[in-house]
């Protein structure tokens, strides 16, 4: 009787440590994806940025063209 219940402690306290296993997993697994998508996202901020930042470029650009007109008339 007792190693019977041994046995099932033993059986019970693998279980437990395979469950706490999967869900570490799981929490790694979802830290990965909350990062990726963290680095996705700051990607896009960083090409909008750049976007603009190109715009503002060129419209400094036509109003330098703008000017540089109007002085030769």
């Amino acid at each position: 009787m007792k190693k019977i219940k041994k046995m099932k402690m033993k059986k019970m306290k693998k279980m437990k440590k395979e469950k706490e296993k999967e869900e570490e997993e799981e929490e790694d697994n979802e830290d990965e994806e909350q990062d990726e998508e963290e680095v996705v996202e700051v990607e896009v901020e960083v090409e909008e940025e750049e976007e603009e930042e190109e715009e503002e470029e060129e419209e400094e650009e036509e109003e330098e063209e703008e000017e540089e007109e109007e002085v030769t008339w």
